[in-house]
């Protein structure tokens, strides 16, 4: 019965650590990822402006 109960423990520590982990990193991980889509788009409209000269 202890032994449940401290693998219960332990798994309850390891999910509010993970879930911390988790929160603290949301900032910086939501910040790379609209970077990345921002250079995407900003990628395509510096193509598209380049086809539309290349065609006047």
């Amino acid at each position: 019965m202890k032994q449940k109960k401290r693998n219960y423990l332990d798994l309850l520590m390891i999910l509010l650590l993970l879930s911390g982990i988790g929160v603290l990193a949301y900032p910086f991980v939501s910040d790379a990822l609209n970077n990345y889509l921002d250079q995407q788009i900003i990628s395509h409209y510096q193509q598209q402006a380049v086809k539309e000269n290349e065609a006047v």
